[in-house]
């Protein structure tokens, strides 16, 4: 099939035209520069000269010059060569029938006996040449239904100047990418396209656009603007974690072939996507950054230990799933949050090393009779053992609890008998080396006090 893909992508590339792309969010508009003719293999495609509707109707003429004009081609000629088979082995067959039975003395002639094994000779190749004609036909026919779900080719019932084709079964998606290679590292946005609306795309200037085809336009009505009593509302407590926007800002990059128009909408010079069904790839954005690592552990969320890298953003980010490559790993589905304008995710994780977190057990001070206060001790172990031949350095962030309420306090915050003093939002770091095959152990106590007669949780 080597052969057969080849010119494949020769005769897709061939008597291409330039044209104008716009891809939106839920579909895609194409100025093909053409007057009509054949347009492509679809069945939902819609033409439009102006602002009217052209029919379509379908074709037997191939779509040439595209990828599903040239497996047409391609199944065309296989076709022919099995019926061209087929007839050889009826042929053979009826000459062989047309001898009747042969006896035995007849058989004993020796023109008579070449010329029956030269006709099952001939059957028999008839019948390698339409199976292999028959598996080339399978083969094309399902590269084909990849790229379009219509099989024939559909054509304007008129000319047009402009003719404008309106298509679905184009996709398209947004990654972001990190590289690290070493100690250098870039960020990409990549747009991730497949087309199969039967229809190539061959663009002079493809814009892609974040907004829908026909989104409606309102004029904002005039509502007063009022002051109210403010009202608290309970909220239940989170984590406090911060996604990427949408679509973040970038600094203005150069680029030969992809223009920045706007935040999220971009404009490419000589856009190529052929109806293939396969995903296609476009850099639209790139720039170096320098990166901060780390081996950071969470043990009161989960003992996985994350290789974190953390840079600030100098190209297009687009949502907080990234795709992250370093050296000859690759994650395709992290997800980052931003804090301070940068960028933290975790390029894949370190098993190596082994971290363990137990409660201590619950323990109460005594309140005295004519006490109004009870004073409960609370803590938790973390172990971590390095699993590997060499030392490692590693950040552990855990918590302690925080009070809601003027009446309960944390107090006498304790690590390996040091006092210390969480943040405001308890959050405790601890920053360690472990030796190859070392273990190291942190015992972590606070004293909770409330009021006595005060049921707390936490």
């Amino acid at each position: 099939m080597k052969p057969v893909i080849a010119t494949l992508v020769f005769l897709m590339c061939a008597g291409a035209f330039a044209s104008d792309f716009y891809l939106y969010r839920d579909k895609a508009e194409y100025r093909t520069g053409s007057t009509g003719g054949v347009l492509g293999y679809s069945e939902t495609l819609k033409a439009y000269c102006g602002e009217s509707e052209i029919l379509t109707a379908p074709s037997n003429a191939p779509v040439k010059g595209t990828w599903l004009g040239a497996i047409d081609g391609e199944i065309t000629k296989n076709e022919s060569a099995y019926e061209s088979a087929e007839k050889r082995k009826q042929v053979a067959e009826f000459m062989l029938g047309s001898l009747g039975e042969v006896s035995y003395d007849k058989l004993a002639d020796g023109k008579i006996r070449k010329y029956v094994t030269g006709l099952f000779e001939e059957i028999s190749k008839a019948e390698a040449d339409m199976k292999k004609a028959n598996e080339g036909i399978e083969i094309l026919k399902a590269l084909f239904a990849k790229g379009t779900d219509g099989r024939y080719a559909v054509r304007a019932d008129s000319s047009c100047a402009d003719l404008r084709l309106v298509l679905d079964k184009i996709t398209a998606d947004y990654e972001n990418v990190l590289r690290i290679n070493g100690n250098s590292a870039k960020t990409e946005l990549v747009l991730k396209a497949v087309n199969r609306s039967g229809v190539d795309i061959d663009a002079s200037n493809a814009y892609l656009l974040p907004s829908y085809l026909n989104a409606p336009i309102n004029i904002p009505q005039f509502d007063s603007w009022y002051v109210r009593p403010f009202e608290p509302v309970v909220l239940s407590r989170t984590m406090k974690t911060s996604a990427a926007p949408l679509m973040t800002e970038a600094a203005d990059f150069d680029a030969s072939e992809v223009t920045r128009e706007a935040p999220s909408q971009f404009r490419v010079t000589n856009f190529k996507l052929a109806s293939s069904g396969q995903e296609t790839r476009f850099v639209l954005d790139s720039a170096d950054v320098d990166t901060e690592s780390r081996l950071a552990v969470y043990p009161f969320r989960s003992p996985v230990v994350y290789r974190e890298t953390v840079f600030t953003p100098r190209s297009e980010v687009y949502g907080n799933k990234w795709r992250v490559i370093k050296d000859r790993e690759n994650f395709d589905n992290v997800y980052s949050t931003v804090e301070n304008g940068k960028i933290r995710l975790a390029a894949g994780t370190d098993k190596d090393i082994s971290v363990k977190r137990s409660d201590l057990p619950l323990t109460r001070e005594s309140d005295g009779f004519f006490g109004t206060k009870k004073r409960m001790k609370r803590g938790y172990t973390i172990e971590v053992s390095n699993l590997s031949g060499v030392s490692k350095k590693l950040s552990i962030t855990d918590r302690v609890p925080v009070a809601a309420d003027d009446r309960i306090s944390i107090e006498n915050t304790v690590v390996n008998g040091k006092k210390l003093s969480p943040s405001k939002d308890g959050k405790l770091e601890i920053i360690t080396e472990i030796a190859a095959g070392g273990t190291v152990k942190y015992e972590v106590t606070f004293e909770l006090v409330a009021d006595k007669d005060m049921d707390v949780v936490f």
